[in-house]
């Protein structure tokens, strides 16, 4: 995937004429040579349900496509907003680069418009679990979960609101510290931090630098330095 390029990228989907066939999703994992160009054959594309913008693999930090990310906002942009603005729009689930999102909207101005035409689109297309409607916000305004998008399960896309639990009274729907996804319990199993109140995937507990063979310690990335 690393040396795939943007021609190669856009004859792939020209090849299957993603735009006009049930095309779902699209990963652009280890995609680290492309700026977005190749994309365009997506233009208005309404079969897309979900799209993974971050190049990194399933359960790894997201951080780490800063050291390979080339994807350009004014080449995909355009395609991801002739997407959501079709009438027949099937879109659930964009995970955008970490990159993007770590430039918050002070530098960004054309993300942070994107994101606003893209929260508003899910507010009046998505219901949640319970059959509510999700009109509270699904993408992350905040500093630290800028432009994460709330409430979606990452992996089987489905909606959850935050009121509903299960049997045993925990939420339905947990993210993750280290890879920065919403996972439903159905999906991924979640372990708690020991040392805060963050949640991480079981295939995302990082390991410590503890000599110690003996150490079990369970913590997220930011409490790490903290233990052992």
């Amino acid at each position: 995937a690393a040396k795939l390029s943007d021609d190669d990228i856009r004859e792939a989907l020209l090849h299957i004429d993603a735009a006009n066939k049930k095309v779902k999703r699209l990963r652009l994992t280890n995609c680290t040579s492309i700026t977005g160009s190749g994309l365009a054959p997506l233009l208005g594309c309404t079969s897309i349900e979900q799209i993974d913008l971050s190049l990194v693999g399933a359960h790894q930090p997201t951080q780490e496509d800063y050291l390979m990310h080339h994807l350009s906002c004014d080449l995909v942009l355009p395609v991801l907003d002739s997407i959501i603005s079709q009438e027949r729009c099937s879109l659930k689930h964009v995970q955008f680069p970490h990159v993007w999102r770590d430039k918050k909207p002070y530098f960004d101005f054309q993300l942070i418009q994107f994101l606003e035409r893209y929260d508003v689109m899910l507010e009046n297309s998505l219901t949640a679990c319970c059959g509510t409607r999700l009109d509270d916000g699904l993408i992350c305004f905040g500093d630290e979960d800028y432009g994460v998008q709330d409430h979606t399960c990452s992996e089987c896309t489905k909606n959850y609101c935050y009121k509903c639990t299960d049997e045993d009274g925990n939420k339905l729907v947990h993210f993750c510290r280290t890879c920065e996804r919403n996972y439903c319990t159905t999906c991924v199993a979640m372990v708690p931090c020991g040392d805060c109140n963050a949640v991480m995937c079981v295939d995302c507990i990082p390991h410590t630098d503890c000599a110690n063979p003996s150490c079990t310690n369970i913590v997220c990335n930011d409490c790490l330095w903290k233990e052992c």
